[in-house]
């Protein structure tokens, strides 16, 4: 009974079926608004908003603490001056 209890608290790293599913179909969707260079603001919105929570929801619980700071660090693109963040390639080691 004592190992179920501390299987509880371990972090869960493997992704389902599922999950591996829907990030390549957000990956395939995302590849597809990069290639348009009209791309419509509201699929453009709708599919940032996805691929946010899939983000917040599926992968952001999967990192060790630390890594997940850094990750919330790293520069996005003009979205906000105020901001203290990393730049990419500090953060994968470059």
């Amino acid at each position: 009974m004592l190992s179920i209890s501390f299987s509880f608290f371990r972090q869960r790293n493997l992704m389902s079926l599922r999950e591996i599913e829907t990030c390549y179909y957000l990956l395939i969707e995302f590849k597809k608004l990069l290639m348009n260079d009209t791309p419509d603001p509201k699929h453009l919105e709708e599919t940032r908003y996805r691929l946010g929570g899939y983000y917040y929801d599926v992968l952001l619980p999967r990192l060790k603490k630390e890594d997940a700071k850094k990750v919330l660090q790293i520069e996005h693109y003009l979205q906000n001056d105020i901001l203290q963040t990393l730049p990419l390639n500090k953060v994968m080691g470059n």
